[in-house]
């Protein structure tokens, strides 16, 4: 089954690579947003797209968990982890 990720600027290029061989679909917040995007817009830009959104920024998290809105979960990871869970 293929996934539809949509990386934030903060996410390595080794994660984004690691996740198209294998086999996914990645959309770069740069291919569809300026970098600078607030959160509140990245957000929505996610959900308009119907992708999963990869972000190693922590405030996400906080956004996500004072919505009421059930279609974004969050996972905190930090860079370190981030890579090691991806490039083993």
């Amino acid at each position: 089954m293929s996934l539809h990720f949509f990386c934030d600027q903060c996410v390595p290029s080794e994660i984004t690579d690691f996740l198209k061989r294998g086999g996914h679909e990645v959309t770069l917040l740069r291919e569809v947003l300026p970098i600078r995007s607030v959160d509140s817009e990245v957000i929505a830009k996610a959900r308009e797209l119907k992708v999963i959104l990869l972000s190693l920024n922590g405030d996400f998290a906080d956004i996500v968990a004072t919505r009421r809105r059930p279609t974004l979960a969050s996972w905190p990871f930090s860079c370190a982890t981030a890579r090691r869970s991806f490039l083993r």
